[in-house]
């Protein structure tokens, strides 16, 4: 996760198990907060009135930076990820306009990591109910807890 504080980027590993009920049951395991350079502070803090191609490739770079961080996590971690969801970025917030633009795709780093990937999460969440927050697990459980193993392990910036 990484929000307006800039101080840098939150990641943890989750276990899902599903429940007899049809809900899921999750733990967190490692976690670790990765502070930001200065230099990727000042351009997430100026993004916003930067130009298209700036914005562009912003939204690359961010994406391989952040792929390489949870590629690190785990590896410190000694863990594998089953699943990576990321946030990315939130570069523009406006819930009420139907608004939220995140960086951060780089899918070329994500998708090594893990068999499922669930990038810009809260993108997804914004655009289709119009909600004020990330709605993560609601959103991304459809489509992949059917094929996730018992205790799943998930990577991510959530």
């Amino acid at each position: 996760m990484s929000g307006t504080s800039m101080d840098g980027v939150d990641l943890a590993y989750c276990e899902l198990s599903p429940n007899d009920n049809g809900t899921w049951s999750y733990s967190i395991g490692a976690s670790k907060t990765i502070p930001y350079s200065e230099v990727w502070r000042l351009r997430l803090s100026k993004l916003r009135n930067q130009n298209a191609l700036v914005f562009y490739k912003t939204d690359r770079y961010y994406g391989q930076y952040i792929g390489q961080l949870i590629k690190d996590f785990l590896n410190e971690n000694n863990l594998e990820a089953d699943m990576v969801a990321s946030h990315g970025h939130t570069v523009f917030h406006q819930p009420e306009n139907n608004i939220s633009v995140q960086v951060g795709s780089g899918h070329s780093e994500i998708r090594r990591i893990a068999r499922h990937r669930l990038p810009l999460l809260q993108f997804a969440g914004v655009r289709s109910r119009g909600r004020r927050r990330s709605p993560l697990l609601p959103d991304a459980r459809a489509p992949v807890t059917a094929s996730l193993r018992p205790s799943a392990g998930c990577a991510g910036l959530s």
